[in-house]
């Protein structure tokens, strides 16, 4: 009876909230030229969403952060990463407010350094301008870069705010990593009509022009990346030694597609990239100790051997991905690359004299609307992007896009953060669960490749420095904090004591 009254009074509960809803909502579409009554059903439909969102928030914040998907019919189409980490740190707060046993996890050698580089951005932004928007009215721009940092460290505490169960460790895995794959969407816009072209309102177009004045080469960063990351998922979730010790060729075929795909995106620094991260992980796997590793690196020598012949038979792309290599390809995409790098070059010489001007107190990302246009204006008539791109702060190269903006405190505490994310992630790649060996293997190996190339190659830390703190998030996440040795205590020993003669029978002993 008790529950047939309780079922009962959930029932009118419902209904009593349901029918005003449905009833605003029926008056709201009835009058759809006023946009203030589209408001109120965004704001009614929040309120609606609200249980699924506490429910679904993580799931959302991990599927979200390495895809380029947009929300449209938000102001300036953020991402929807941006907007999950966000909202993720929000409802995280607010259950560690009302649930007193929740607990973050524990990794302040990690976290500290992180509050420190997103407070000398704070301040910094505070002292050079603000964070302004253009699509808000506001004289300068570059507001967009400092929400991406902030949104970064958002969403890096809201992975800490709990440990993702042993038991959904291969679910979270695929969520971080396999819905990259919508990157890619963006490249089929060379291949369908304008009739689906609605579809690039959410995923952004993947057909950009070279740098600096190309010579027609198209390259698609999308795509690249989308695969990069399906690379990196299959590599933790079966590896490179357990490949070859199983003989799993289908799997070996299917890693060998995928390299050669990336590849046809036309950037060398994938093709660095990955070959750092194949030498760091078969290093920490143990593969050059292993009785493969002389197969191997014949089978590599003998494949380089018959392939050289024919690179220059290949897709422009993909020549252009070699041309790090002193092997013959098409001229085209040899002084494609070269002009590149000279332009990088020279870009990087008139952008050194600034450093001693930002050094204590740095430029900032704010940049004037007026010196942007003027700037953007001056690159089109003579060919040339240097000056566009110096003014906006595309720098391309990881040291500079921190030191300028950000001064020597911002470098400072970033050499910490990246120090203090390696010590975290070796510990857990050596006294992680083995159920984890192989996540936390890929993951060290991917961040070290990944710090390299920062430094070495090419970097952004606008865009670069979220990208760190999910790989290093999702670490801590999956191990619940920094992993340690576990110290066994020995054994307990009886000490045998020899026992003593009486006193009586010492005394009357012979001397």
């Amino acid at each position: 009876m008790t529950s047939n009254a309780s079922n009962l009074a959930r029932s009118l509960l419902i209904y009593a909230l349901a029918l005003p809803i449905a009833l605003s909502v029926g008056i709201i579409v009835t009058h759809n030229t006023d946009f203030r009554y589209w408001y109120a059903l965004g704001l009614i439909l929040a309120l609606i969403s609200f249980p699924l969102v506490v429910k679904w928030h993580r799931p959302l914040l991990f599927l979200s952060w390495n895809t380029t998907i947009m929300l449209f019919f938000f102001p300036g189409r953020p991402f929807l990463w941006l907007f999950a980490a966000f909202l993720s740190l929000v409802v995280c707060l607010v259950q560690r407010t009302l649930v007193r046993d929740m607990r973050f996890v524990h990794a302040p050698s990690v976290v500290l350094p992180a509050l420190y580089v997103l407070a000398v951005i704070f301040v910094t932004g505070m002292l050079t301008g603000g964070f302004g928007l253009r699509i808000f009215g506001s004289s300068t721009v570059g507001g967009k870069g400092y929400w991406m940092l902030l949104g970064g460290g958002a969403g890096f505490l809201a992975m800490l705010a709990q440990r993702i169960p042993s038991e959904k460790s291969l679910l979270y895995l695929r969520l971080f990593f396999l819905p990259s794959i919508t990157n890619g969407i963006g490249y089929a816009i060379n291949f369908i009509g304008p009739s689906l072209w609605y579809i690039f309102l959410v995923f952004p177009v993947d057909a950009m022009p070279t740098e600096g004045g190309g010579m027609g080469i198209a390259r698609y960063g999308g795509l690249s990346s989308g695969l990069l990351c399906v690379f990196w998922y299959l590599l933790a979730r079966y590896g490179i030694l357990d490949v070859l010790e199983r003989k799993q060729f289908g799997k070996m075929f299917l890693l060998l597609c995928v390299f050669v795909l990336i590849l046809g995106g036309g950037y060398r620094t994938y093709l660095i990239f990955m070959g750092l991260t194949l030498v760091i992980l078969g290093y920490l796997e143990g593969l050059f100790r292993s009785k493969y590793a002389p197969v191997l690196i014949l089978s590599a020598l003998a494949s380089v051997a018959v392939l050289i012949p024919f690179t220059d038979k290949l897709p422009l792309s993909i020549q252009r991905s070699l041309a790090v290599f002193p092997i013959k390809i098409d001229p085209v995409a040899r002084l494609e690359a070269e002009r590149s790098s000279e332009w990088r070059l020279e870009m990087w010489r008139l952008v050194l004299p600034e450093i001693p001007r930002y050094f204590w107190l740095g430029k900032g990302l704010e940049v004037s609307v007026t010196e942007l246009d003027v700037s953007n204006d001056l690159s089109k008539r003579v060919g040339d992007v240097t000056e566009s791109s110096i003014v906006a702060g595309n720098y391309h190269n990881g040291p500079l896009t921190v030191l300028i903006p950000f001064g020597i405190w911002g470098a400072l505490g970033w050499l910490w953060l990246l120090a203090a994310s390696l010590r975290a992630l070796y510990y857990n790649y050596r006294y992680g669960d083995e159920v984890l060996r192989k996540t936390n293997t890929l993951l060290l190996a991917v961040f070290a490749a990944k710090t390299i190339i920062f430094f070495v190659v090419f970097g952004d830390f606008r865009v670069e420095m979220p990208l760190f703190l999910g790989i290093i998030g999702f670490s801590l996440a999956l191990n619940g904090g920094i992993r340690k040795p576990v110290r066994v205590r020995a054994p307990m020993v009886p000490i045998r004591v020899r026992a003593q003669p009486p006193a009586e029978l010492v005394a009357s002993a012979p001397h």
